[in-house]
Protein backbone atom coordinates (compact mmCIF):
# COMPACT_ATOMS: atom_id res chain seq x y z
CA UNK A 1 0.00 0.00 0.00
CA UNK A 2 1.49 3.30 -1.16
CA UNK A 3 0.44 6.19 1.08
CA UNK A 4 1.31 9.65 -0.13
CA UNK A 5 2.41 11.98 2.65
CA UNK A 6 1.61 15.65 2.47
CA UNK A 7 3.86 18.19 4.09
CA UNK A 8 1.80 20.53 6.26
CA UNK A 9 3.40 23.87 6.97
CA UNK A 10 3.21 25.56 10.34
CA UNK A 11 1.01 28.28 8.80
CA UNK A 12 -1.48 25.72 7.46
CA UNK A 13 -1.60 23.97 10.80
CA UNK A 14 -2.17 27.20 12.74
CA UNK A 15 -4.76 28.59 10.35
CA UNK A 16 -6.74 25.33 10.66
CA UNK A 17 -7.45 26.34 14.28
CA UNK A 18 -8.98 29.67 13.23
CA UNK A 19 -12.64 30.20 12.30
CA UNK A 20 -11.64 31.86 9.00
CA UNK A 21 -9.29 30.88 6.20
CA UNK A 22 -6.25 33.15 6.14
CA UNK A 23 -5.10 34.05 2.64
CA UNK A 24 -1.31 34.23 2.22
CA UNK A 25 -0.62 33.42 5.90
CA UNK A 26 3.16 33.59 5.40
CA UNK A 27 3.06 37.17 4.02
CA UNK A 28 5.43 39.21 6.18
CA UNK A 29 3.75 42.28 7.70
CA UNK A 30 6.58 43.37 10.05
CA UNK A 31 9.89 42.59 8.30
CA UNK A 32 12.22 43.56 11.17
CA UNK A 33 10.41 41.29 13.61
CA UNK A 34 9.40 38.65 11.07
CA UNK A 35 5.70 38.78 12.00
CA UNK A 36 3.30 37.56 9.34
CA UNK A 37 -0.34 38.06 8.44
CA UNK A 38 -1.11 34.84 10.27
CA UNK A 39 0.56 36.25 13.40
CA UNK A 40 -1.73 39.31 13.17
CA UNK A 41 -4.88 37.20 12.76
CA UNK A 42 -3.83 34.91 15.62
CA UNK A 43 -3.13 37.94 17.81
CA UNK A 44 -6.64 39.32 17.24
CA UNK A 45 -8.03 35.83 17.87
CA UNK A 46 -6.16 35.62 21.18
CA UNK A 47 -7.18 39.05 22.51
CA UNK A 48 -10.70 39.28 21.13
CA UNK A 49 -12.49 38.67 24.43
CA UNK A 50 -10.69 41.67 25.91
CA UNK A 51 -11.10 43.80 22.76
CA UNK A 52 -14.77 42.99 22.19
CA UNK A 53 -16.33 45.37 24.76
CA UNK A 54 -14.49 48.31 23.19
CA UNK A 55 -15.58 47.62 19.59
CA UNK A 56 -19.02 46.08 20.15
CA UNK A 57 -21.79 48.04 18.42
CA UNK A 58 -19.33 50.72 17.32
CA UNK A 59 -18.62 51.81 13.78
CA UNK A 60 -15.02 51.25 12.74
CA UNK A 61 -12.58 53.23 10.64
CA UNK A 62 -10.03 50.83 9.26
CA UNK A 63 -6.29 51.35 9.02
CA UNK A 64 -5.24 48.98 6.27
CA UNK A 65 -1.72 47.97 5.28
CA UNK A 66 -2.33 45.06 2.87
CA UNK A 67 1.38 44.78 2.04
CA UNK A 68 2.55 45.06 5.63
CA UNK A 69 4.10 47.94 7.51
CA UNK A 70 6.63 48.66 4.75
CA UNK A 71 3.90 48.92 2.10
CA UNK A 72 1.33 51.62 1.49
CA UNK A 73 -1.19 52.08 4.30
CA UNK A 74 -4.52 53.88 4.07
CA UNK A 75 -7.68 54.59 6.04
CA UNK A 76 -10.99 53.17 4.91
CA UNK A 77 -14.46 53.85 6.26
CA UNK A 78 -16.52 51.93 3.70
CA UNK A 79 -16.91 48.19 4.33
CA UNK A 80 -14.21 46.51 2.23
CA UNK A 81 -15.02 44.09 -0.55
CA UNK A 82 -14.10 40.59 0.49
CA UNK A 83 -15.78 40.71 3.88
CA UNK A 84 -17.92 37.66 4.67
CA UNK A 85 -21.66 37.75 3.97
CA UNK A 86 -23.61 39.06 6.92
CA UNK A 87 -20.84 41.37 8.12
CA UNK A 88 -22.62 43.89 10.36
CA UNK A 89 -22.66 47.42 8.94
CA UNK A 90 -24.31 50.75 9.70
CA UNK A 91 -25.14 53.13 6.86
CA UNK A 92 -24.47 56.79 7.64
CA UNK A 93 -25.67 59.48 5.24
CA UNK A 94 -23.39 62.48 4.77
CA UNK A 95 -25.08 65.79 5.49
CA UNK A 96 -23.14 67.67 2.82
CA UNK A 97 -24.22 65.48 -0.11
CA UNK A 98 -26.30 62.47 -1.10
CA UNK A 99 -23.58 59.90 -0.51
CA UNK A 100 -23.53 57.48 2.37
CA UNK A 101 -20.97 55.17 3.95
CA UNK A 102 -21.51 51.60 5.13
CA UNK A 103 -19.29 51.36 8.20
CA UNK A 104 -18.24 47.97 9.52
CA UNK A 105 -19.66 47.45 13.01
CA UNK A 106 -17.39 45.80 15.55
CA UNK A 107 -18.19 43.08 18.05
CA UNK A 108 -17.95 39.89 15.98
CA UNK A 109 -14.90 37.64 16.09
CA UNK A 110 -15.37 36.68 12.43
CA UNK A 111 -15.54 40.35 11.46
CA UNK A 112 -12.36 41.22 13.38
CA UNK A 113 -10.39 38.30 11.97
CA UNK A 114 -11.65 38.99 8.44
CA UNK A 115 -10.49 42.60 8.74
CA UNK A 116 -7.04 41.42 9.85
CA UNK A 117 -6.99 39.01 6.90
CA UNK A 118 -7.54 42.02 4.61
CA UNK A 119 -4.51 43.75 6.12
CA UNK A 120 -6.38 45.87 8.65
CA UNK A 121 -3.65 46.35 11.20
CA UNK A 122 -5.69 48.65 13.47
CA UNK A 123 -9.33 49.57 13.90
CA UNK A 124 -10.34 53.00 15.12
CA UNK A 125 -13.63 53.10 16.99
CA UNK A 126 -16.15 55.89 16.81
CA UNK A 127 -17.08 57.49 20.12
CA UNK A 128 -20.76 56.73 19.55
CA UNK A 129 -22.71 53.51 19.29
CA UNK A 130 -24.58 52.34 16.19
CA UNK A 131 -27.94 52.90 17.90
CA UNK A 132 -27.25 56.64 18.28
CA UNK A 133 -24.42 57.70 15.97
CA UNK A 134 -24.71 61.39 16.86
CA UNK A 135 -24.35 60.87 20.62
CA UNK A 136 -20.86 60.33 21.95
CA UNK A 137 -20.52 57.89 24.83
CA UNK A 138 -17.05 59.06 25.78
CA UNK A 139 -13.91 60.66 24.50
CA UNK A 140 -10.17 60.21 24.51
CA UNK A 141 -7.87 62.97 25.62
CA UNK A 142 -4.30 62.60 24.39
CA UNK A 143 -1.68 64.76 26.07
CA UNK A 144 1.86 64.33 24.81
CA UNK A 145 4.59 66.13 26.77
CA UNK A 146 7.72 67.37 25.07
CA UNK A 147 10.73 65.03 24.95
CA UNK A 148 12.58 67.16 27.52
CA UNK A 149 9.55 66.99 29.88
CA UNK A 150 9.36 70.80 30.21
CA UNK A 151 5.60 70.56 29.65
CA UNK A 152 5.08 67.82 32.24
CA UNK A 153 3.81 70.19 34.97
CA UNK A 154 1.28 71.60 32.49
CA UNK A 155 0.14 68.08 31.54
CA UNK A 156 -0.19 67.11 35.22
CA UNK A 157 -2.15 70.28 35.98
CA UNK A 158 -4.46 69.70 33.03
CA UNK A 159 -5.08 66.09 34.07
CA UNK A 160 -5.88 67.01 37.68
CA UNK A 161 -8.40 69.64 36.51
CA UNK A 162 -9.89 67.26 33.96
CA UNK A 163 -10.52 64.62 36.60
CA UNK A 164 -12.65 67.06 38.61
CA UNK A 165 -14.73 68.24 35.64
CA UNK A 166 -15.75 64.73 34.65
Amino acid sequence: MNMKRTKITLAQSASARLPIEVSHPDKVFWPEEGYTKLDLVEYYHAIFLKLSPYVKNRMLSLERCPDGMRGECFFQKQKPKGMPPGTPTRRIAHAANTRSTDYVVGGSLITQLSLANLGCIAVHVMASRTTSPGCWTGYVLILIPSPDNLAMPLVQDCMSKQRWTL
